[in-house]
């Protein structure tokens, strides 16, 4: 029968055990409903379903069949004692025995007894003879309307399932279908846990991802402040130049003369110079904008002491603006392998702080000695009379952005960036700096850099990579 009535049964064979009293009945519902709070998976569920259900009905075999989208996935035996996925020979042999009674079942969501189960034109009849499977009941585990599984019970020998058998078998499918429900909204816990513990593992990445953006900007908008401020401090010299000498040539002009006209074409050149170093700066700057400053960074054959010389020659203005002599020392045009530009811009803040810091009318002595300790190393002082510096000055003289206790003698403006700017290119050279001074009694400030260019050449490549 595939309809979803009921047939009607002969009476149960005396052999089968009558059921149990209701007292025992329910103290076996208490036992299987303390085993399933413990089941917690579906395949537990199946096992103590398939374990107790042969206690309350009285049968041969009891299976039960899990299914999915309305399609049977796997069953569980009292015989077999084992989950069987769909596909395998155990599985076909009681699917296909059992298929159109639970397609019925699934389709009408309602329970089938068929308790002349031996006459049914089923391929397998010679199985069900051998098997003498007389009566089927097949009810359906319902969840919010959604069949999950079905669960069959057998019985040989003529043994009818009555109204009885359902109303049992209703309750504990009832009973299955909440523990199965409760699974189902564990699984979907776990299942919403993970996915939050991934969302947040994500999201964790992606602050993290944020906040080192938030630090490259910081370390940029840092990095810009303090090129604008090098640039401020760097194109301030050269512009006191430029004045100083526009200042000279004005007043000059009226006693225009062969000689006058002489120093005024040369004061000319010494402007023109000046705007070329200003705008050796500015390309500078736009190169370090670029991060090409420290890759670019190129040592060549170069002669120093006629570097210092046009160092003295930017700086020539300012000194004779407060009658300042500079004196240039040096034995012969040695030649060292430097970067020109940058090592320039090093010597010009030390002879622009030595005038500044200096008093009218004194003197400033520039030494370059080119065998230095032994010969191992060639070296660069600027020694200047002005007030020189205390002990606790010496300790901060090279950091940035420091103010010292002394001050430039004619008002002059000091971002505390200059020395710091020495530092900087000299250790990129692979040298060092330092000052020698007594408070009071005038100031030696010098640049040292070793003479062997695989030495050298291999500091600054070193330089380079962790710049």
């Amino acid at each position: 029968m595939h309809s979803g009535e009921v047939k009607k049964v002969r009476m149960a064979d005396p052999a089968v055990p009558p059921l149990h009293a209701f007292g025992d009945y329910i103290s076996l519902q208490t036992q299987m409903i303390e085993v399933l709070t413990e089941a917690s998976s579906d395949e537990d569920v199946c096992h103590i379903a398939t374990t107790f259900l042969p206690q309350f009905i009285p049968v041969q075999r009891c299976i039960f069949y899990r299914i999915e989208n309305n399609k049977l996935v796997s069953h569980y035996s009292t015989e077999q004692h084992d989950i069987s996925s769909e596909g395998s020979k155990a599985s076909h042999s009681f699917q296909s025995i059992f298929r159109p009674l639970i397609e019925s079942v699934i389709k009408q969501r309602k329970s089938i007894i068929d308790n002349d189960f031996q006459h049914v034109a089923y391929a397998e009849s010679r199985q069900l003879l051998s098997e003498r499977i007389t009566s089927v009941l097949v009810s359906p585990v319902l969840i919010q309307g959604e069949i999950v599984a079905a669960i069959t019970l057998e019985r040989t020998n003529g043994v009818a399932f009555q109204e009885c058998d359902l109303d049992i078998i209703h309750q504990i499918s009832a009973i299955l279908a909440l523990r199965l429900e409760r699974n189902n909204l564990l699984k979907a816990k776990e299942a919403h846990a993970r996915n939050v513990e991934q969302a947040n593992s994500e999201l964790n990445i992606t602050i993290h991802n944020l906040n080192e953006r938030e630090t490259e900007l910081r370390h940029t908008i840092e990095t810009n402040k303090e090129l604008m401020s090098i640039t401020s401090h760097d194109l301030k010299n050269p512009l006191g130049g430029i004045l100083g000498l526009c200042e000279m040539i004005i007043e000059d002009l009226p006693k225009l003369s062969g000689e006058t006209h002489k120093e005024v074409t040369a004061n000319a050149k010494l402007i023109q110079q000046e705007a070329e170093h200003m705008i050796g700066i500015i390309k500078n700057l736009l190169d370090k904008h670029r991060n090409e400053v420290k890759h670019a960074f190129e040592l060549q054959e170069t002669n120093v002491a006629r570097l210092i010389e046009e160092v003295i020659d930017w700086n020539h203005s300012q000194a004779m603006a407060k009658h300042i002599r500079i004196h240039f020392i040096s034995k012969g045009d040695p030649q060292f392998k430097v970067d020109a530009p940058t090592l320039q811009r090093a010597v010009d803040n030390y002879v622009s702080n030595a005038i500044k810091y200096s008093p009218q009318h004194s003197d400033i002595w520039i030494q370059l000695d080119s065998h230095a300790l032994d010969g191992s190393y060639w070296k660069i002082s600027v020694r200047d009379k002005g007030p020189g510096l205390n002990e606790e000055d010496k300790q901060r003289v090279f950091r940035k952005m420091q103010r010292l206790s002394a001050k430039p003698t004619a008002g002059e403006h000091s971002t505390g960036l200059g020395l710091y700017i020495v530092k900087q290119i000299v250790e990129h050279h692979g040298g060092s700096v330092g000052v020698d001074s007594v408070y009071g009694n005038g100031a030696t400030f010098w640049m040292l850099f070793p003479q062997h260019d695989k030495f050298l050449d291999k500091f600054i490549h070193e330089s380079a990579i962790h710049a």
